[in-house]
């Protein structure tokens, strides 16, 4: 009987929350990673076409990294990369 309950409370907690929508600080850090990664592509075509031959083995390394983090990190990691990469616009 006890098992049963167990079970019981344990479906009925879980169900509900499995309707639950995305939390939205979820949502917002995705939204922004995707701005983030759209701003990056435009600096990088902004880039002339010897500065991206340059960068190139280094973006792609880049890019690697960037996708073994969090939420968090690749926030981080996109603004300092469009940073970087704006140096090279001046």
């Amino acid at each position: 009987m006890k098992k049963l309950m167990i079970l019981f409370l344990a479906i009925a907690s879980w169900t509900p929350a499995a309707r639950l929508p995305a939390h939205t600080l979820y949502a917002d850090q995705l939204a922004y990673i995707e701005k983030q990664e759209a701003e990056l592509n435009k600096v990088w075509n902004k880039l002339s076409a010897s500065q991206r031959n340059a960068l190139r083995a280094q973006e792609k390394r880049w890019i690697a990294w960037k996708d073994t983090l969090g939420l968090g990190g690749k926030m981080e990691a996109l603004d300092t990369r469009i940073t970087y990469l704006k140096s090279f616009l001046k």
